[in-house]
């Protein structure tokens, strides 16, 4: 790999870290196994790590620039699944269930996306917010959401669940890597 490249994101994890660059390499660095390298279609735009029952790194969630989640494995960067959403980048992920069998995917031109094996036809659109989704939790059946400065609380439908939707005062909001 050249040197002259951009790391565009990283995560870093007790095992090692991942590394993703601007021309769509993406490279595991274990500080006790070798490393692994990939090349995707396109740009990642955001990445999240997920743990196996013992707490240990397992899965690397990855969202690209292109509307694509990609499932790696970790340490070898193995493609597990992928799905596909509406085209636009990926904003940001959430886990939907108790693993990475089902994920939530914000977008840049503002689709909610529920992902995965036992989803009807893998990526089914939930609802649509007016601009980027920059942020994504899931705490029961109530989707917590920033859209910008803005907070929404949603339910699966896209009915608002709570009237705290507005614009935060103070601090930054939550940011995928």
């Amino acid at each position: 790999m050249h040197t002259d490249k951009t790391i565009t994101r990283s995560m870093l994890v007790d095992s090692g870290r991942l590394l993703a660059y601007d021309d769509g390499w993406l490279c595991w660095r274990g500080r006790d196994q070798r490393d692994s390298t990939i090349r995707l279609d396109s740009k990642v735009s955001v990445m999240m790590g997920v743990k196996n029952h013992i707490g240990e790194p397992w899965r690397m969630v990855i969202g690209d620039e292109r509307g694509k989640i990609s499932i790696f494995s970790i340490p070898t960067l193995e493609l597990i699944d992928s799905f596909s959403t509406d085209g636009s980048p990926i904003r940001s992920l959430c886990i939907a269930g108790d693993s990475c069998e089902r994920i939530l995917a914000g977008t840049e031109s503002g689709g909610v996306f529920h992902l995965g094996v036992r989803v009807p036809g893998r990526s089914m659109r939930l609802f649509e917010m007016e601009s980027a989704v920059t942020s994504l939790h899931r705490s029961g059946e109530k989707i917590h959401l920033m859209t910008g400065w803005s907070r929404h609380v949603k339910d699966w439908r896209g009915e608002n669940l709570s009237e705290s939707v507005g614009r935060r005062r103070r601090g930054l909001a939550a940011l995928s890597v």
